[in-house]
């Protein structure tokens, strides 16, 4: 899921858990967007769909990630680093291989970072967050199994 607008007093907004919260704005503040950055959208291009909305230069969009579940509690199988293998063998730097398992901890962030460097977008910042880890704070149905969602939203004024 992706929601692009570039229409003032409009408030956007994603549902997550676990996954990745992708806020896009331009730096004239006249065009925002948010994207639901599981691993199976990131991996079929939901950040360049997304980017093709943007009338500005790529070079003027700013990208914030909220809170995701971090590097160290997000394990995959090796489906899912194949799957970012096939799109650029830079992001085996975002997987790390669990010793003696078929199973990686895969990071959304750098993930994200990559594949946004890959379209063009350097400016790219985080709260160092995990949905996991930060219990007190946040849900993560990786950690709870039945969990609540928290909404992510962004808006033009």
């Amino acid at each position: 899921d992706a929601i692009y607008t570039a229409q003032r007093e409009l408030p956007i907004c994603i549902l997550t858990a676990d996954c990745l919260p992708i806020f896009l704005a331009n730096k004239a503040c006249d065009e925002i967007a948010i994207i639901h950055g599981g691993w199976r959208s990131l991996a079929q291009g939901i950040l360049s769909n997304t980017l093709k909305c943007f009338k500005s230069n790529r070079q003027d969009i700013i990208a914030y990630f909220g809170a995701a579940i971090g590097a160290s509690n997000f394990e995959v199988g090796n489906e899912v680093k194949q799957a970012f293998m096939n799109i650029d063998p830079e992001l085996t730097k975002a997987f790390t291989q669990k010793n003696n398992s078929n199973k990686s901890l895969a990071d959304l962030y750098k993930i994200g970072e990559i594949l946004l460097r890959n379209e063009g977008i350097h400016q790219c910042y985080s709260g160092n967050f995990c949905t996991y880890r930060d219990k007190e704070l946040f849900y993560s149905y990786r950690r709870d199994g039945i969990t609540g969602r928290m909404g992510n939203i962004i808006w033009l004024e």
